[in-house]
């Protein structure tokens, strides 16, 4: 259960983290674009 539960909060915090860039790089595409 506890292992499950790790590997939840694992690809939560990849997910935010990739999440994170895409937001990044779009505010830069719109910022250089715009």
């Amino acid at each position: 259960m506890s292992k499950l539960t790790n590997e939840i909060l694992v690809s939560a915090s990849f997910n935010t983290a990739f999440g994170g860039l895409a937001e990044i790089r779009k505010y830069l595409y719109v910022f250089f674009l715009g």
